[in-house]
């Protein structure tokens, strides 16, 4: 049995890992592939490859990795593409995104920060998927794809902070 003395270098310990969590919502195939193709034919630079498109649900400081991977997190979820942003990169080019209307994948977020204690780095969650990185236009492209994007993979995984 430990001490509660032991508990707590355990807890402080963990507070100093350089690890965090990272979850994420896998783009179907079938979703994957016609989104690349419409992304193609709408001739946008420097698209990522089809097989990476996700919206990131969690990017936390705080390891609560194993704790996640218990939830029973219901797939298929379906998204429709709300607006265009460009997000400056760290490397500072930037990369254009395609913002979701999808009040799961906000509570989703939510949950997991109250309930788990994860961190958000950012002023606010923003659900979207990348499309292009170190996109090269001025403005974001005047259309939208007219479908919904289906979800269809949760993925919970350790996050190494200092790589």
């Amino acid at each position: 049995m430990k001490t509660f003395k032991t508990y707590l270098m355990e807890a402080e310990e963990k507070n100093k890992s350089k690890d965090g969590t990272y979850a994420s919502f896998k783009l179907s195939a079938k979703s994957s592939d016609k989104l690349h193709k419409w992304l193609e034919d709408q001739k946008i630079p420097n698209l990522s490859p089809a097989n990476d498109y996700h919206v990131t649900i969690l990017y936390s400081r705080k390891v609560v990795t194993d704790d996640l991977k218990e939830w029973d997190v219901s797939v298929p979820i379906r998204a429709k593409i709300d607006h265009w942003k460009i997000f400056p990169m760290q490397t500072g080019e930037k990369c254009l995104v395609m913002v979701l209307d999808q009040k799961k994948f906000d509570t989703l977020h939510d949950k997991i920060i109250d309930d788990l204690g994860a961190t958000h780095d950012f002023p606010s969650f923003i659900p979207h998927v990348t499309v292009s990185t170190n996109y090269t236009g001025k403005t974001v492209p005047d259309e939208l794809p007219k479908f919904p994007l289906s979800f269809d993979e949760f993925s919970v995984e350790k996050l190494e902070l200092d790589k």
